[in-house]
């Protein structure tokens, strides 16, 4: 459910008691206050700066991570150092969420609904919009000038996924497959590339005829000229990434993150600047947990079809 875009905390019920200490927050706070309240919480419990992890789907390295400037504006606007963890994989994500190696985290939305099923007590504070969408597409693709036309080209050929923790990557593919009665793993080569990148790369140059990936990166080679893949299926609209923080966390913690982030958005220059990395994202909304309702059900679905042979 997508709310207005005033961060306003609950805590789950499965979260620590002590959480439920923190005092409670205004109507409609604003930054600077709700900052103030944070630093001192977090000074409290002996906190002094917070780590951020994110997937490695667009660079490995902290200086040319697209979500380098995020963090630090979130971080300025704040006044608490924030450390970004670049995870090796979507598995590693989810552990330093689940561990609390990572505070706060980006995670697909796969990914999340898997992560909420072994720490009921993280929190999704919120999601992103992407051009102007709060959702976005799960394709199959193939080469332009390859043989894979239609789903039916498929059995027997090679596919390239990207995890399986990954929405577009897998699952809402592999329910996509489903529908016209091919088994994902079973019927077709598969492989697991670990990012959209990856996959792109294999299709490209032939390892692979066909991959799993998801819209941007169709949009993106398109507006830059490129026509070298063709759309084989699309799969469900797919919720955009959740922002979630660790069990254990105190609600001011997403009530100032929220907010901070709030005020980056395409809208002006300062935010464009920041957003520039991560295009095609416009800004942040609220969400809660069943935002993420669609990516359970395709789960669902999912899991009942292929049961133990997956």
């Amino acid at each position: 459910m997508i709310r207005p875009l005033v961060f306003v905390w609950g805590l789950s019920a499965c979260a620590p008691a002590a959480d439920l200490k923190s005092p409670p927050l205004p109507d409609n706070p604003n930054l600077e206050a709700v900052a103030s309240q944070l630093r001192e919480e977090l000074e409290s419990r002996g906190i002094d700066h917070l780590k951020w992890a994110i997937t490695p789907f667009r660079g490995n390295e902290e200086g040319s991570n697209p979500y380098t400037l995020l963090t630090q504006s979130v971080s300025e606007r704040l006044g608490i150092p924030i450390e970004l963890n670049v995870g090796e994989d979507y598995e590693d994500l989810e552990k330093q969420i689940i561990t609390g190696e990572s505070d706060l985290g980006v995670l697909g939305p796969y990914s999340y609904v898997r992560t909420r099923k072994k720490a009921e007590g993280i929190h999704v504070f919120a999601s992103h919009i992407s051009r102007g969408n709060i959702t976005y597409g799960a394709y199959i693709i193939s080469r332009s000038d390859g043989p894979i036309r239609t789903l039916s080209d498929l059995p027997g050929q090679r596919m390239a996924f990207v995890d399986e923790r990954s929405a577009s990557g897998w699952l809402f593919p592999a329910a996509r497959l489903l529908e016209e009665g091919i088994h994902p793993t079973h019927d077709i080569k598969h492989r697991y590339y670990g990012n959209h990148e990856s996959v792109v790369k294999a299709v490209l140059e032939g390892e692979a005829e066909a991959g799993a990936t998801y819209s941007d990166v169709l949009r993106d080679r398109q507006r830059d000229g490129l026509q070298e893949f063709h759309i084989v299926a699309k799969g469900a609209l797919v919720p955009h990434d959740a922002y979630v923080l660790r069990a254990g966390l105190p609600p001011i913690v997403g009530q100032a993150i929220g907010l901070a982030m709030a005020e980056v958005s395409t809208r002006d220059e300062e935010g464009r600047r920041i957003l520039g990395p991560l295009r095609p994202i416009n800004g942040f909304i609220s969400v809660s947990d069943d935002h993420y309702q669609p990516v359970r059900l395709v789960e669902a679905q999912v899991s009942a079809a292929l049961g133990s042979q997956q």
